[in-house]
């Protein structure tokens, strides 16, 4: 049904029609008196008697504005319907304009003007991350610039009727691309199922680009249709910003391209993260606008370092971890090949008792060989000598080593050894005789506190006594 709306009109005995605000295809907004309350507000009419999904879109729009509180969303007062069924809603009256008005007065906008404005939006969409719903039409004509009390700007963000609802029953047409095309994510277009907060960080970014340049991040003289603007999105990279615009900063730069990346992943994880980053960018007031963000979604605060820091680490190449280690041995059975790094297992108090008691294993049977060679080299005279005795004595008081049971002089006869092999004396096997009536009481002999090598004495007779040694075994 076509209604017309004229100056003085009445409206369900209470609203007053003052003027029209706008019109569309499928609705209009007026201006509008409450007489009880002599408040002006807005009233939106949905009209043209539209489908149901476009009255389920009206209802969510809502339902949406009226669970946000946050003061950079538009109010909703009332909704009803009219005496012929045309649904309308009842919002706050803004004084102002969109900010897609004001870039086609003004051109593109100040730096720092055009951050705080997304940095208050931040904060809407920030709330209305944190119950669940995803905007998915942010663009600067969604964004209202009016004025508050003490006359600071105040954006408020409009129009979420079609919103996503993480646990909403009234499901909107999954299958069907929404939104506005030219700051749409590629997942709008391919894949509505994976449409979450990150959607929106992308609409963000593709805004703040149309306000700082005046042109959307794939807008070219060959993107002339819905068709080819949904195929730049999702295969060509955007451009970039400070080839529209030189004085931008590059770290703002690459803020807006880490928005716009095709992969979710790569983009900030949340509005909170991306305001956080815009902070350096915007008025004296950004910071706290960042600080109100951060704690609407319960996020520890975010310096700017930080942010800067972590975008630092994305974009560095990761250091590849190189172990330098032996060349690992070849295996026949490949299975038996070892790994360079492995993870080290907890080692017990016993297992590291092990290495300790074999360390000092060995280093007392290296001791016992270095003192062998010593010895070796003290008994050779001169390199001519052909042979030597070696005579192991016992310290006082007795003055001849002897056999503790039977008084018997112990002597130890070495083999005989070249002048070549002088320095390896120590290693020779020694022959050792025990009579025969000692040899089971020779064991409990002590071995002696020093040894004493003896003069050479020449080549030993083939008579000479039986010889054993220190602990009476027969060689």
């Amino acid at each position: 049904m076509l209604h017309t709306f004229q100056p003085g009109q009445l409206l369900l005995d209470k609203y007053r029609v003052e003027r029209v605000l706008g019109a569309g295809g499928m609705g209009m907004v007026i201006a509008a008196r409450h007489l009880a309350l002599d408040e002006l507000v807005a009233i939106k009419f949905m009209l043209g008697g539209g489908s149901q999904a476009d009255l389920t879109r009206f209802v969510r729009e809502a339902r949406a504005a009226v669970r946000l509180r946050s003061q950079h969303v538009a109010r909703v007062l009332d909704v009803a319907a009219l005496e012929d069924g045309t649904p309308y809603m009842v919002l706050e009256h803004l004084n102002g304009s969109d900010l897609a008005h004001m870039l086609r007065e003004r051109g593109p906008l100040p730096v720092s003007e055009a951050v705080d404005a997304i940095l208050q939006a931040c904060e809407a969409i920030a709330e209305a991350h944190s119950i669940g719903i995803v905007h998915r039409d942010i663009k600067p004509a969604n964004l209202f610039l009016t004025r508050g009390a003490d006359g600071s700007p105040c954006i408020k963000v409009l129009d979420f009727g079609i919103a996503k609802w993480s646990a909403s029953t009234a499901k909107m047409d999954a299958s069907q691309p929404m939104g506005s095309a030219p700051y749409m994510a590629p997942e709008q277009f391919a894949a509505t199922n994976q449409v979450d907060p990150r959607t929106d960080v992308w609409a963000l970014g593709a805004t703040l680009f149309d306000l700082l340049t005046g042109k959307t991040p794939f807008h070219r003289d060959d993107v002339d249709s819905i068709q080819a603007l949904m195929h730049a999105v999702l295969l060509r990279d955007p451009m970039r910003p400070r080839m529209l615009r030189a004085d931008l900063p590059e770290a703002l730069e690459a803020v807006l391209l880490r928005c716009l990346d095709k992969d979710q992943a790569a983009r900030f994880p949340s509005v909170a993260k991306l305001a956080a980053a815009l902070v350096p960018f915007g008025s004296e007031h950004a910071s706290l606008y960042a600080k109100r963000v951060a704690r609407v979604l319960g996020e520890a605060e975010t310096s700017a370092r930080a942010v800067a820091s972590s975008e630092v680490e994305r974009t560095a190449p990761v250091p590849q971890l190189v172990v330098a280690t032996a060349p690992l041995p070849q295996f026949e059975d490949d299975s038996a090949e070892g790994t360079a790094l492995q993870t080290a297992a907890p080692v017990s108090r016993k297992d590291r008792r092990v290495p300790l008691v074999a360390g000092l294993v060995i280093a007392v049977a290296v001791g016992g060989i270095f003192l062998g060679m010593r010895l070796g080299r003290g008994t050779a005279a001169s390199p001519s000598t052909a042979t030597e005795m070696l005579e192991v004595r016992t310290p006082p008081p007795l003055e001849q080593p002897s056999d503790i049971a039977t008084g018997a002089p112990i002597t130890v006869s070495a083999a005989p050894v070249t002048s070549t092999a002088a320095a390896s004396v120590a290693d020779t096997p020694a022959r050792v005789e025990v009579p025969p009536s000692t040899a089971s009481q020779a064991r409990t002999v002590q071995p002696p506190r020093r040894v004493v090598p003896a003069a050479p004495v020449g080549t030993p007779s083939s008579t000479s006594s039986p010889k054993e040694n220190l602990y009476g075994r027969r060689r």
